[in-house]
């Protein structure tokens, strides 16, 4: 009599705890995505301080007359 309550039980657990681990692992993964993901903007960002350091330096070039990449040789050195 009590059998069937038990087995009911304990699905119940390891259905919560596999719904409960599954959460954290999905919560800690997107975290982790966030965190790849704020790196590659601040790296965008210094890059475009970089390029418009170099742009208010270049004194009004005209771009018909020169090569990109002489001009921004930064953008191939990755």
């Amino acid at each position: 009599m009590h059998l069937p309550l038990l087995i009911l039980g304990i699905t119940m657990v390891i259905t919560i705890g596999s719904i409960s681990v599954f959460v954290n692992w999905k919560r800690n993964f997107l975290m982790e995505k966030n965190e790849m993901a704020q790196s590659y903007l601040e790296e965008m960002v210094e890059l475009k301080d970089k390029m418009m350091k170099r742009l208010m330096c270049m004194d009004r070039y005209d771009f018909t007359t020169y090569n990109l990449d002489e001009v921004f040789p930064m953008i191939n050195s990755n």
